[in-house]
């Protein structure tokens, strides 16, 4: 509700209508340079929480995870007493064919870790044998060895921050 106070044009001297601002016939309540500095820092707020960063229990797969029928899976979770349990619950938009079928609920606890190890896995396994069939050189095969240890005992040590970050630059 605060947001929609601090985002209300009214107070800045203009009317909206349609999406569209127009100068209205009032005075402005406050002036240009605050309104432009909160609004900035409304925008910083929001760009924090879709990353999660600040979160006390971030959301390692936010954005990356989808269920069996294509649908994005979201954060969520539920509370009981001071205990939070974390999950990804599909998004069902309304008039998506999908929608008759039940959301995905994946507890976050199991599949974070399940999704790191299987990650760290295959940088020091299974990318190994693809790097191989492009015939490196054995020195060049030697580095690879040791930067996919390293990124894969890196990734596993790391907050969950940081390794939300790591995923997303695989992604690019």
């Amino acid at each position: 509700m605060l947001v929609h106070l601090l985002t209300n044009r009214i107070y800045l001297g203009e009317i909206c209508h349609k999406g569209t601002a127009y100068p209205g016939e009032h005075e402005p309540i406050i002036d240009r340079d605050l309104w432009d500095t909160v609004q900035t820092k409304l925008s910083d707020h929001r760009r924090d929480r879709r990353s999660g960063a600040g979160a006390s229990q971030p959301s390692l797969l936010i954005g990356m995870m989808v269920d069996g029928l294509g649908r994005p899976m979201t954060p969520s979770h539920a509370s009981k007493g001071s205990t939070r349990y974390r999950y990804y619950i599909s998004r069902q938009e309304p008039g998506d064919p999908c929608s008759t079928e039940k959301a995905w609920r994946i507890p976050a606890s199991e599949i974070e870790p399940l999704v790191v190890r299987e990650l760290c896995r295959f940088a020091e396994t299974g990318l190994r044998e693809a790097v191989i069939a492009a015939a490196p050189s054995a020195q060049q095969l030697q580095l690879f060895d040791q930067r996919a240890r390293e990124f894969a005992k890196g990734l596993a040590g790391m907050p969950t921050a940081a390794q939300r970050e790591r995923l997303q630059a695989l992604r690019t």
